[in-house]
């Protein structure tokens, strides 16, 4: 395959400005794929713009909701939240917090869930439950470098109000007690201390059903808000977590300058905490938090990370938002390329409150999966209930229907796209090209369509107006309508793209259309 195939382009090999981006399905969730033009001076003198983006917005797709799968309609089933997910003999399993401990179903569409009898744990003097554990363990990984006996981890946090001179934790009303009479009285407040502090609890289990407590606590610090749980990098043995930051840190640590901001930001937010040694995690850094785009009302209350599906080096998160004025809790999407620097491309949720009498119109939490379900559909299941997250006070009675279990679903590949809402254009930059064929994920409006032109390289320095490769040009394309997930592209009937080169740059037109993806 030559690199001069069209003798008009410079004939770069590949390694000079081009990615290798796999061959596998490319998603569009941030600005990584677009070129952001540049200012050149053609062959006739003259200066112009050439590949820069215009008329265009990353745009987050929002699930879809499914019906209800199961609610709390036994009496050790209430607080229902997803812990675990995966498929086993092509059956859909489930761990979930329940207020009896840990529940667990199964399902054979992940429609219709069943509750066996397990039979094994105490509940009101009665072992006829699906409880595999008294606790609730939390969110669970599985450890591919543990023993068989320790292959899968989960950990809560165990949180109190003590007495900072004694170390006694303080029982009953005493605590909330001090805790009222030291804001009350603020700095003249002279009676006893109380000080809030938190631990992380681990949990151990060699098949899922069976969970053993860790005797010390792994961590010395507060794993708060819903989405926290560790997680496995198995390519350097390091373990990792995204957890809530709030309040005071357990330990200093110092950023640049010795600054602490985890030491004064009051704001719910999120940091990442990484060990080598599962038994010892050391607090979280600053990683992901509210700022000026999102109101001084916005907290993170979570967020619950998984890598994107069927492709490497990127990840995801489900960042749980919390309303404080409103009391609303709903769900936007956050991407990160190195899981320091995330991203939102857009401040809608993803997975929003439901519509009054719904039955998840107070307060909405995803986390666990993503699983394919039987269509093809990417879901994560999601906790919806009725109340409102600040309004559980006496003097605030709010109603509470039965929480539920639901599925927010996506079409493969459709978490985020680039979006033209009238006429648009941008350029994937060079590419090494894996296959023959270029295909898209994308949707058009009614009266919307997709050209797309080909190029060896973008930039070219030397020729910046030249066009695209002859044969594939915006002239050559065949019209782009309707909405497909794996769509050849063709330019004159002709689908075979080898003769660009090794090399390719991927420019595309759309007009009232949003494009999802790219596989070349």
């Amino acid at each position: 395959m030559a690199n001069n195939a069209n003798p008009h382009l410079p004939g770069a090999p590949f390694g000079r400005g081009a990615r290798d981006n796999s061959g596998a399905w490319q998603p569009l969730c941030d600005w990584f794929d677009v070129y952001p033009g540049n200012r050149w001076k053609d062959r006739h003198g003259q200066f112009g713009l050439f590949d820069s983006p215009s008329g265009i917005r990353l745009s987050m797709e929002e699930a879809s909701t499914s019906e209800v799968l199961f609610n709390e309609d036994a009496d050790w089933e209430g607080g229902l939240l997803p812990l675990y997910l995966w498929q086993e003999n092509d059956q859909y399993r489930m761990l979930y917090r329940a207020s009896g401990g840990t529940g667990y179903r199964f399902s054979n569409d992940g429609y219709q869930w069943t509750r066996p009898e397990i039979g094994r744990i105490d509940f009101n003097g009665s072992t006829k439950n699906n409880l595999v554990c008294d606790q609730c363990i939390g969110l669970v990984m599985e450890d591919v470098l543990a023993s068989p006996e320790q292959r899968f981890k989960s950990w809560v946090e165990i949180g109190g109000m003590f007495d900072p001179d004694t170390g006694e934790e303080l029982e009953g009303e005493e605590g909330l007690k001090r805790m009222g009479n030291m804001e009350y009285a603020g700095d003249s407040y002279a009676g006893p201390p109380m000080v809030m502090r938190a631990y992380v609890r681990g949990f151990t289990s060699p098949d899922l059903m069976h969970w053993n407590q860790i005797g010390k606590p792994v961590a010395n610090m507060p794993s708060d808000g819903s989405g926290s749980f560790p997680m496995l990098e198995p390519e350097t043995k390091t373990y990792f977590s995204y957890i809530r930051v709030h309040g005071l840190a357990h330990e200093e640590i110092q950023g640049l300058a010795h600054s602490t901001p985890e030491l004064d930001y009051t704001r719910r937010c999120i940091g990442l905490t990484r060990t080598k040694d599962f038994y010892d995690w050391p607090a979280p850094k600053l990683v992901l938090y509210p700022d000026a785009l999102d109101g001084p009302q916005v907290s993170f209350y979570g967020g619950y990370y998984f890598p994107y599906p069927e492709r490497k080096g990127l990840h995801c998160m489900i960042v749980h938002i919390f309303d404080q004025s409103s009391g609303h809790v709903d769900n936007q999407i956050a991407f990160s390329r190195d899981g320091l620097i995330w991203n939102r491309p857009d401040r809608r949720p993803c997975i929003p409150v439901g519509a009054p009498g719904s039955g998840c119109d107070g307060t909405v939490y995803a986390q666990g999966g993503p699983v394919v379900l039987p269509d093809g559909r990417w879901a994560v299941p999601f906790t919806g209930g009725t109340g409102l997250h600040n309004g559980f006070h006496p003097g605030m009675p709010m109603p509470q229907e039965p929480r539920q279990i639901r599925w927010a679903r996506w079409q493969p590949h459709r978490l985020c796209g680039i979006e033209a809402e009238n006429e648009g254009r941008f350029t994937v930059p060079t590419l090494k090209r894996h296959h023959n064929e270029l295909r898209l994920n994308y949707r058009c409006d009614n009266g919307g369509w997709i050209k797309v032109e080909l190029r060896h390289a973008v930039p070219s320095r030397k020729y910046p107006d030249d066009g695209g490769t002859p044969g594939f040009t915006f002239d050559d394309c065949d019209w782009i309508y309707g909405d497909e997930e794996d769509k050849l592209i063709t330019w004159n009937s002709n689908s075979d793209i080898s003769s660009v080169g090794d090399t390719v740059a991927i420019r595309l037109r759309l007009f009232r259309a949003k494009i999802f993806g790219y596989r070349v």
